[in-house]
């Protein structure tokens, strides 16, 4: 009975001192900006518990590594990115729930699980989407001239002959990965696998994830630039087909070596963790101490973040402001939304909204690498858009937009965005996605200050759905 008090109070804390973290997740999950992945991770892991059907354990009390993810969270609350505070709340959670014997034994599977539901594939996107665009081109450049094929790459794109081909973001593969890591953990859950032989079957599902995207890079190549001539009704089911079968070939691989792993699980009851509590006058004062402690963590936990405003760093260019005209056009602007001006204020720069008569005109000034510069694509899933990502434009100026396609019911708007900075007195670069300026910025190959423009306009009613991107 002492135990289960003590388990159920530390679960009450938790869920005090991690307020804003359940607050961001829902969140996060619900307004459509993110994939809803982390769903498919939870319900999973939920199954997995259910299928085990373990005996019920007697609650254990509190639990010390939650006091040190709280103690954590305190320390790194008001700097740290939202993805990390919800990783240690959903990790305090999830330990909560252990020592009151809801969910039985716990193996690394399933932790890697718990880890899988936060909605992080945007996130993923914003800092791995780059990098893993250049690592797959490079490799795809690799396979290709091992067949002679004679074809050369810069940055995340590959040359052949004349022809042109970009890895965009959609051949990221962030959702590759992030499908075959969840393979690897739901294995790894049901059969129970050590932890070392669960570190091993997750990073095979991660080469394994690379390469096959690489293969399905090499392969659109040969399709985007007629390498192989396909009928123009057979583009899409092609390029898609081309994707799905070379990650169920190495879907099938994964399941093969975690099954090759199965020797390694873990089922000796002996070794499982367990609390010595020691008896006693000295138990009782430890016990008095852990509840103090939690009591105080917890406590300044939940306050932390309604304590003040964060300071802010003052923007260290002079803004030149925005400019009149657009592409021939008068601007004129619009005023912000409450939501755009709440955003703005802690935005390291300026954003301004305007309109020319039949498009809309998002122009973001940045003297920043940041987070904050989001891409479009996000904003408009988040408003119940459906996005179809369309090929890299490149306009009567020779500049490239990155462009999408965003439905909602009987509207459909064409959005095209570029990044470009000042010069710095240097050639001026310009960028059609997020995470290409953001490795840049910070990796000091480009110098902003930065401008993000954004145009919005109606979809023409034939427009064209192929292109040169794979």
């Amino acid at each position: 009975m002492k135990g289960m008090r003590g388990a159920i109070a530390q679960l009450g804390m938790v869920m005090l001192a991690f307020w804003p973290v359940w607050i961001w997740y829902g969140t996060r999950t619900t307004d459509g900006s993110d994939e809803p992945l982390g769903v498919v991770a939870l319900l999973s892991l939920v199954l997995i518990i259910a299928m085990r059907r373990q005996h019920r354990e007697e609650p254990r009390g509190l639990c010390p590594a939650v006091l040190f993810l709280l103690v954590v969270y305190c320390a790194l609350c008001s700097f740290a990115p939202k993805t990390i505070l919800a990783a240690l709340g959903v990790f305090a959670l999830t330990l909560s729930l252990r020592n009151l014997g809801l969910t039985g034994r716990l193996y690394w599977g399933d932790w890697l699980l718990v880890m899988l539901s936060l909605p992080v594939v945007a996130s993923l996107n914003f800092y791995a989407g780059y990098p893993l665009r250049v690592l797959s081109s490079h490799l795809a450049v690799l396979f290709l001239n091992l067949g002679a094929l004679g074809v050369t790459r810069s940055g995340a794109q590959i040359f052949l002959d004349n022809c042109l081909v970009s890895i965009d973001q959609p051949c990221s593969g962030i959702k590759t990965l992030w499908t075959a890591v969840f393979l690897a953990a739901l294995l790894a859950g049901l059969k129970r696998l050590s932890p070392a032989a669960t570190v091993r079957v997750a990073f095979f599902a991660v080469f394994a994830s690379i390469i096959a995207n690489a293969l399905r890079v090499s392969s659109l190549v040969y399709l985007e630039t007629g390498a192989i001539n396909v009928p123009p009704f057979l583009h899409d089911p092609v390029h898609t087909g081309v994707g799905v079968a070379s990650f169920a070939l190495f879907a099938v691989l994964i399941v093969f070596y975690a099954g090759s792993r199965e020797q390694s699980r873990v089922i000796a009851e002996s070794r499982e963790e367990r609390e010595r509590i020691p008896s006693g006058r000295l138990a009782a004062v430890m016990s008095s101490l852990l509840i103090l402690c939690f009591a105080v963590s917890s406590s300044v936990a939940a306050v932390l973040p309604v304590m003040g405003p964060k300071e802010t760093v003052a923007a260290p260019v002079v803004f030149p402001g925005f400019p009149s005209s657009f592409e021939g056009r008068q601007l004129e602007e619009v005023p912000l939304s409450s939501l755009t001006r709440r955003f703005a204020g802690s935005f390291p720069g300026r954003i301004g909204v305007f309109a020319d008569g039949r498009r809309r005109i998002v122009i973001r000034f940045v003297h920043a690498s940041t987070r904050q510069l989001h891409p479009s694509s996000d904003c408009y899933r988040a408003g119940g858009y459906d996005i179809d990502w369309l090929p890299e434009l490149i306009d009567g100026a020779g500049i490239e937009w990155g462009r999408f396609r965003a439905s909602r019911g009987r509207e459909t708007l064409v959005v095209r965005e570029r990044i470009f900075d000042s010069g710095g007195g240097s050639r001026k670069q310009s960028f059609t996605d997020v995470s290409a300026w953001y490795w840049s910025a910070l990796m000091g190959r480009s110098r902003g200050p930065w401008w993000a423009i954004t145009v919005v306009e109606p979809s023409p009613p034939q427009e064209e759905r192929h292109g040169s991107d794979p």
